[in-house]
């Protein structure tokens, strides 16, 4: 490749995204870059999230990179394990020297005459409270790569009286193991896929533990295995064969996606599955009416969870179908009217992941906001780029989960950049924007397919799918495969070199 201008890149995120666009910008340019990342390490979501029993719910060969094969011990991958594959991978492609820890990046501002991005970052301050404080600093980079992720943002409720609560609070993303919830009156609000990690880890401690329930959820047995020697050698040592196992995982994937028309029958054949395993794991019938919904499975998030079911039936936990609508000084009440004392309340309420790149302030062509861009809708060709923000990359952007694991999307969104960025190291562009109409037609196509194929998506449940206008503006509507079709055959045809404004 003949580099005719060295192009300097700044990626905001050293989670698994941000990982993959450097891992390919070493392969596929000659690029200058830095990882900026206010952790004080590598991992993204699974450095944050540290709660008991958290684990990831897809398969370890399906949930890495292509490009890293690694010795996964067991089926799904531990926190730890996840955070030790993020950290071998880094050291593996020499990343760390490239790497600024404990940095929060503020703002990205497009400077039109410059064709570059200025950079505003901080110091990451040990607590929220001491960030007003810190002094800002700038940086000039002529590419920029959003890999913040969908998931970063914790939600937290507005619920009356939470910040009186006299006991202990936090959510599960910024879980705090100095306490000990050994012989503690615990409350668990949520039954996600947070909460049926923590629920059995909580329920081996507390001396009770309430489980608040807004609405049920579909939840499958997940099947976890601890991979034998045998095994892991074969994985290991034998070429093609983790990827082969890979390739299965991934055509198990699709088959499983077709189970989202709410009227075919690979939905009746989950549905049933999904009741079964109630019927067989629960043994109080109150607690099974409970926890079965009443909408089509995959309207809202599918719980890959083996015992989950199980810790309901102890006799130290106590299922609450009800949605908790005030906090007192000493517990918790419902939508019925009831309160229970707690002595430490754990939010698993989830995160905003409709409120796309909440933490940074990103401006492009003519000083508008990234934000005002999305007022009515977050949207972007490919989930990758937005028309008016030159040389902008997101990964992990609207409609691009949901496709079997979001490691092999991001690998995809992380190429595609990767090639662009290689581009204009040639010379021929300096620098790139969306086509607006290309833009608007891509996200049309995507309401039509979410229409015909996911309808199960649309069934009126509560879901983190939609926006406060009711568009599904997270999830991609079809196989993990047609998404790096699109990508590679047709993602360049939204990219249009852009001529400067010339001074005066």
């Amino acid at each position: 490749m003949v580099v005719r201008r060295k192009v300097r890149v700044a990626i905001i995120g050293a989670g698994f995204g941000g990982i993959a666009a450097a891992v390919n910008l070493r392969k596929r340019t000659g690029a200058d870059f830095v990882i900026f990342e206010e952790a004080a390490d590598v991992g993204g979501t699974w450095w944050h999230n540290r709660y008991p029993g958290c684990e990831v719910d897809v398969h370890s060969h399906a949930y890495s990179f292509s490009f890293a094969k690694y010795d996964w011990p067991r089926s799904h991958a531990s926190q730890p394990e996840l955070l030790r594959y993020a950290r071998d991978v880094v050291d593996r492609f020499g990343l760390a020297p490239h790497l600024r820890l404990n940095t929060v990046v503020t703002g990205v501002r497009w400077l039109e005459e410059e064709a570059r991005y200025e950079l505003t970052f901080t110091s990451a301050p040990a607590d929220e409270s001491a960030r007003a404080g810190q002094a800002a600093r700038t940086e000039h980079f002529d590419v920029v790569i959003s890999a913040v992720g969908l998931l970063s943002v914790p939600q937290i409720p507005d619920w009356p009286g939470l910040a009186e609560f006299g006991g202990v609070a936090f959510h599960t993303a910024r879980w705090q193991p100095e306490h000990d919830l050994t012989g503690r009156r615990v409350a668990v609000v949520g039954t996600g896929s947070t909460a049926a990690q923590v629920v059995p880890a909580l329920a081996e401690q507390a001396a009770r533990l309430y489980v608040f329930q807004r609405e049920p959820g579909w939840i499958e047995p997940k099947k976890v295995k601890t991979f034998s020697p045998a095994e892991r050698w074969v994985y290991r040592s034998v070429p093609g064969t983790q990827r082969a196992h890979r390739a299965w995982l991934f055509y198990k994937a699709m088959q499983r996606g077709k189970a989202f028309d709410a009227t075919s029958r690979w939905q009746a054949q989950r549905r049933t599955s999904c009741l079964e395993f109630i019927a067989s794991a629960i043994t109080d019938e109150s607690v099974r009416r409970h926890v079965t919904p009443d909408y089509p499975w995959g309207c809202k998030r599918v719980v890959l969870a083996s015992t989950f079911y199980e810790a309901l039936n102890r006799e130290n936990v106590e299922l609450v179908p009800h949605a908790v609508t005030a906090v007192t000084q000493t517990g918790l009440v419902d939508d019925a009217g009831t309160e229970r004392d707690v002595d430490v309340l754990v939010l698993s309420t989830g995160f905003q992941p409709t409120n796309f790149l909440a933490t940074l302030d990103v401006r492009g062509v003519d000083g508008v906001s990234l934000r005002d861009a999305w007022r009515t809708r977050a949207t972007a060709y490919l989930g990758i780029t937005v028309s008016g923000f030159p040389n902008f990359f997101i990964l992990y952007g609207p409609n691009t989960n949901g496709a079997g694991s979001i490691i092999a999307q991001l690998e995809r969104q992380a190429e595609f950049a990767a090639r662009a960025v290689a581009r204009l190291e040639r010379g021929r562009w300096r620098s790139v924007d969306t086509d607006s109409a290309t833009q608007r037609r891509y996200v049309a196509w995507i309401d039509r397919q979410l229409a015909a194929h996911a309808s199960a998506m649309n069934s009126g449940c509560t879901n983190y799918y939609h926006d406060a206008r009711g568009a599904n503006i997270t999830q991609w509507p079809s196989s993990h495969l047609k998404y790096l079709l699109v990508v590679r055959f047709l993602g360049r045809r939204g990219l249009r070199p852009r001529r400067l404004a010339r001074p005066g």
